[in-house]
């Protein structure tokens, strides 16, 4: 049975706080980029959606 782990400073609290917008930041970036060097259109379909939403899963909780 998993037991809920608290932030233990206020330091660990903000990070877990702004890990999510942390990694829509990341993925965003990371988006513009391919889109600035020509690798992705800026016109999106749901398949593009799913990716950019796994690459997000993936920034907070990485893959083993």
């Amino acid at each position: 049975m998993k037991t809920k782990r608290y932030a233990k400073t206020q330091a660990e609290a903000d990070q877990a706080i702004n890990a999510p917008a942390d990694a829509i930041r990341h993925v965003t970036a990371k988006m513009q980029t391919a889109i600035d060097e020509g690798h992705r259109s800026r016109h999106i379909d749901a398949d593009d959606l799913i990716e950019i939403l796994l690459a997000i899963a993936d920034v907070l909780d990485p893959p083993l």
